[in-house]
């Protein structure tokens, strides 16, 4: 819990134009009940590893990866 937040304080320091230009990569997940993976956006990579809970749901949702910006021909 410590870690989750000292990680959410240290992200808050990081200029938004910098963390929406970023690649995302997440190891593996695991919980005992649900292991929720949502709501991650990067203009660059996402990446997430295993997903797995023991006895309820595992879940990865709203995931956006990618320049969202309209090629043009």
């Amino acid at each position: 819990m410590q870690l989750a937040q000292a990680l959410t304080e240290a992200l808050k320091t990081i200029d938004t134009k910098k963390l929406e230009s970023a690649n995302i990569k997440i190891g593996d997940i695991e919980g005992y009940r649900d292991a929720i993976v949502r709501g991650l956006t990067a203009t660059g990579n996402v990446t997430v590893g295993n997903v797995k809970a023991q006895t309820r749901d595992a879940v990865v949702e709203q995931i956006h990866a990618g320049d969202p910006t309209p090629k043009k021909s």
